[in-house]
């Protein structure tokens, strides 16, 4: 059962990603970013405009925000994306038996 998310916890979620990329201060680095979630930059006017735009991009109707497209737009953001194959690739090796304990029952 998964609890359902008040609207304001729904915007802090979404706000928390982009928080998260605008403390690197690599604005190049959230400018692709936010290209990569389909936000029109052309329409921000100043910094100040990013929050906004951001929130309205997820909002679904007031008091609605679609977080689970929030997250899908971070995990297949290419660099997280090669993050999560390096580290279930990574899991993987760790996990799968070496050939010597293999035979082991043979």
């Amino acid at each position: 059962h998964v609890k359902k998310l008040s609207s304001e916890e729904q915007k802090n979620l979404i706000c928390g990603i982009l928080e998260d990329l605008a403390t690197d201060s690599n604005v190049e680095l959230l400018c692709a970013y936010l290209r990569h979630c389909g936000l029109p930059l052309q329409t921000l006017r100043s910094a100040s405009d990013i929050v906004p735009t951001f929130l309205n991009h997820y909002r679904i109707q007031p008091g609605l925000y679609d977080v689970e497209r929030a997250w899908e737009d971070l995990r297949w953001w290419p660099p997280i994306a090669e993050r999560i194959a390096k580290l279930d690739e990574k899991a993987q090796t760790q996990t799968s038996p070496s050939p010597e304990c293999k035979n082991i029952n043979d």
